[in-house]
């Protein structure tokens, strides 16, 4: 999702199941690397993968939560606003070595990838929620996360040093932006037991058919 290196060689509660504080933290970092995305990259923000990696990296490591960026497939189940459409978008492909990358701690995958996807979709596409999904929980089918690899701690950001040189600057704006403590905008997915609670949620809905589906048809790709 954009870049070179391994960028490219590449408020509300929310349903908290168990350790609530550090994923009130991570909630916080979240809406700091949002925002700076938003701030830099006013008109792709929703693109920059590898980025907003490099800035929930950066906080974490900050926080001294160890983590890991992940670099792979990415699919989700997407709703349309108008009809009942269902289709599923994400990055499976592209010019890079990952088509997607996002973060691992040893107990939660954490990725705005969900969330941003209505902003590049094709066709008007409800809200959905960022995940800090509890690793212990088996994602719904409607998440499909393939790993790739694990990109090594010291691989450079970029083997173009002006790409290189964004996400440093990136990353120092996130460290300064997450000094002000903010709400994330939206409801985050870090569990089944977040799922539950937003059941009147039109994505949620859609993902609970996808679930049926999936089991009446196991062969079913997703």
């Amino acid at each position: 999702m954009n870049g070179k290196g391994w960028a490219a060689a590449s408020g509300q509660r929310h349903g908290q199941d168990g350790d609530g504080s550090q994923v009130e933290r991570m909630a916080q970092i979240l809406a700091a690397v949002l925002g700076c995305l938003r701030e830099q990259f006013a008109h792709d923000y929703f693109r920059r993968c590898a980025f907003a990696a490099r800035g929930i990296r950066t906080l974490l490591l900050q926080q001294g939560i160890p983590n890991r960026v992940v670099g792979g497939r990415f699919t989700a189940l997407v709703v349309a606003k108008f009809g009942s459409r269902y289709a599923l978008q994400g990055f499976q492909d592209g010019p890079e070595l990952y088509p997607h990358l996002w973060i691992e701690t040893d107990d939660r995958l954490i990725d705005l990838g969900p969330y941003l996807l209505p902003s590049g979709s094709p066709f008007p596409i409800v809200a959905m929620p960022p995940l800090i999904w509890n690793r212990a929980e088996q994602l719904p089918a409607a998440l499909r996360y393939e790993a790739i690899d694990t990109v090594p701690d010291d691989a450079p950001f970029s083997v173009d040093p002006e790409v290189d040189r964004q996400g440093e600057v990136f990353a120092a704006r996130c460290v300064e932006s997450c000094e002000v403590r903010a709400a994330f905008p939206y409801w985050i997915a870090t569990g089944d037991k977040a799922l539950r609670d937003q059941a009147d949620d039109p994505w949620v809905k859609g993902v609970r058919h996808f679930e049926q589906v999936v089991r009446k048809l196991p062969n079913m790709p997703h």
